[in-house]
């Protein structure tokens, strides 16, 4: 199996960030969405493929206006408390 480029790379991680539901925390969380931080695994040289692949990935999964949408938490399920 042949080395994953970096775009696609970048594309995964935002997916996988998504499914752990830490959304950016790979590129350094929420608040770095507008100035993403490279991740330590990603070489400097690879940095931009790497970047454009996650935000190709975030505008497919959170919309066009993936850098300023809020993002939340609610339960999936809830059990009643009171039982009969």
């Amino acid at each position: 199996m042949g080395t994953v480029r970096p775009y696609d790379r970048g594309r995964g991680d935002c997916y996988q960030d998504r499914c752990e539901n830490v959304p950016f925390s790979s590129v350094g969380g929420l608040e770095r969405r507008s100035g993403m931080e490279l991740p330590r695994y990603v070489l400097p040289e690879d940095g931009e493929e790497y970047l454009r692949g996650y935000r190709d990935m975030a505008r497919a999964l959170f919309g066009d206006d993936w850098e300023t949408c809020a993002f939340g938490w609610v339960p999936a399920l809830t059990l009643g408390g009171g039982g009969r």
